[in-house]
């Protein structure tokens, strides 16, 4: 089995390489991008880690991403229900850094990561891009690994690994768009000595592609045609070098047609779409189905839209179904927008994605059969901006009553996993965004989201974060903190962090960052899910770390 994942991979990546070079020629000097009014990309940066080796009980990782800001390339990235990035380890610099290439000219940008701590933390990288004339092009490799989290020894399972490789590649010949992408994760993660102790750690395997192609004969319409596709395996390790590692997967196809007419105050679309899924080598099972569905949004006047989409979907096991959403959003007075939706639809998560968040999700037995949820739904939300008070609100809600939804339970010890089921779900998911920005130098967030009623066990009944940035008037220095709660049956320890940096010059910069401050003070670490260790996993956090870096813009 792993030989098939492996040829897979090898040729989807091949057939990638092959054809965006092909797709490129064109004699037409209009072809390549056009040169944009702003500049909107960031070149990222080479990293440098460096670490205090005299504090013996330092805990080095990957920053948080919720505490580096993402970076905003031209260059469209993946879809994050289809692909998996792990954490970004690199800065990069100011948006006016660099100039963007006239139309007819190409620039090559190319960043290094090199990174080392105690614990046996260790991280590097390489990208590559190519920007203005087709084609246009991103390459990238990361690697970032640790071993013993919280105070305990290296080699005890207390550890994590993850390595990627991903590439874009883009072009045009005249009215045609063309790009594909492909991405290469595997992450190790170890099981921390859990359950009954027979396995040692869990090796998740993906490959994700995609291919679009996009003609646009006329301004105003578009004929689209695309190939999403992906393969996991899992392999979870043993401890008893005579027994046999269990290993299971999953590949998803996804070919989808689709067409858009633009008119003035309508845009209607048609889209037909297929399903393939196919699970082995354990439990071998197929599932297909065929999806058509058609979509409008209506202009009625300049402040009140109506959206909407209808469709039939069919596959062999649950005949037909017909899902179907309705929404509308008015703006008032430019500055406040109010929207409510509502509808029926029908949903199947795949191994990719569950495995993606916890791959000790048990999903080979009875219970990780293909099962289609179908549900109600009804929602609204808001945003106010005051712009005379630099503060957005953004608010939401939404109810849903779901049939054959699926539920985790907690982590078994007996059978080393987490058990999963179908049952019907009630979720009411209340969610609220507050942003203040004083002054330039000044920016504070607040947010809460709720999900009561049903849950998904993992995830929290309530999360609270905090966070405050402040950076002085010449962007030379500046810092920040962060605080989160998570409520779930009880209260767990807030996660704390601060961080801080100092601009050497305008390519060199100087990071401190502290995360979670307050893991020490807990005897048995950080509780990956749950309140206190062994409320519903025996899973810990890596726990505090200080992180030094040099961000060294190239």
């Amino acid at each position: 089995m792993n030989s098939f994942y492996r040829s897979t991979a090898i040729f989807l990546v091949l057939a990638a390489l092959a054809v965006a070079p092909v797709l490129s020629q064109t004699d037409d000097p209009e072809a390549g991008p056009g040169s944009p009014e702003e500049t909107d990309i960031i070149l990222p940066t080479l990293l440098l880690r460096i670490e205090d080796i005299a504090v013996e009980d330092v805990r080095v990782a990957l920053p948080d991403p919720s505490e580096i800001p993402a970076p905003r390339v031209s260059a469209p990235l993946p879809d994050e229900t289809q692909l998996y990035v792990p954490d970004i380890i690199f800065g990069l610099p100011d948006p006016g850094a660099f100039t963007i290439p006239p139309t007819g000219e190409s620039s090559f940008f190319s960043t290094g990561i090199l990174g080392v701590g105690n614990r046996n933390s260790i991280m590097g990288g390489v990208s590559l891009y190519k920007l203005g004339v087709d084609p246009r092009f991103r390459f990238q490799f990361s690697h970032d690994a640790l071993d013993g989290f919280q105070r305990n020894p290296v080699g005890a399972g207390f550890f994590s690994r993850t390595d990627t490789i991903d590439a874009w590649i883009a072009s045009r010949l005249g009215a045609v768009d063309f790009d594909v992408e492909a991405a290469f994760l595997e992450k190790e993660d170890g099981l921390q000595g859990s359950g009954t102790g027979t396995y040692y750690s869990v090796n998740l395997r993906r490959l994700d592609g995609s291919a679009s192609l996009v003609y646009r004969p006329e301004e105003i319409v578009l004929l689209g045609f695309e190939l999403v596709g992906d393969t996991v395996e899992k392999v979870v390790s043993v401890r008893d070098t005579e027994a046999e590692p269990v290993a299971s997967g999953e590949i998803n196809v996804s070919p989808r047609a689709y067409a858009t007419l633009t008119l003035p105050t309508v845009a209607l679309g048609l889209d037909l779409k297929y399903d393939l899924k196919y699970r082995a080598p354990v439990d071998v099972e197929l599932y297909q189905a065929v999806s058509l569905s058609a979509n409008a949004d209506i202009v009625l006047s300049e402040t009140l839209v109506i959206e909407g989409d209808v469709g039939v979907r069919w596959n062999p096991v649950e005949t037909f179904s017909y899902p179907f959403t309705v929404g509308v959003i008015g703006t008032f007075a430019e500055d406040f927008t109010v929207s409510v939706s509502g509808g029926l639809r029908f949903s199947q998560p795949t191994r990719s994605m569950l495995w993606r968040d916890e791959p000790m999700l048990d999903l080979s037995t009875e219970a990780g059969r293909f099962s289609t949820a179908q549900s109600w739904f009804g929602g609204a939300g808001l945003t106010w901006r005051v712009p005379e008070f630099g503060m957005v609100l953004d608010a939401g809600t939404e109810f849903s009553f779901a049939r054959d939804g699926l539920v985790a339970e907690r982590y078994d010890d007996e059978v080393d996993a987490f058990a999963v089921s179908y049952g019907t779900i009630r979720s009411f998911t209340p969610r609220v965004n507050l942003q203040w920005s004083p002054i330039p130098a000044l920016q504070l967030d607040a947010t809460w989201r709720s999900t009561i009623l049903d849950r998904w066990l993992l995830d929290p009944a309530h999360l609270f974060s905090v966070s405050i940035d402040a950076i002085d008037s010449n962007e030379r220095f500046g810092g920040g903190a962060s605080g989160e709660v998570r409520i779930y049956d009880s209260i767990a320890p807030p996660i704390l962090g601060m961080n801080g940096f100092f601009r050497v010059t305008d390519g060199v910069e100087f990071v401190l960052e502290l995360s979670d401050i307050l893991a020490p003070l807990l005897e048995h670490g950080r509780p990956r899910y749950g309140a206190v260790p062994g409320d519903l996993s025996p899973f810990i956090e890596p726990g505090f770390r200080v992180t030094v870096t040099t961000q060294i813009s190239l």
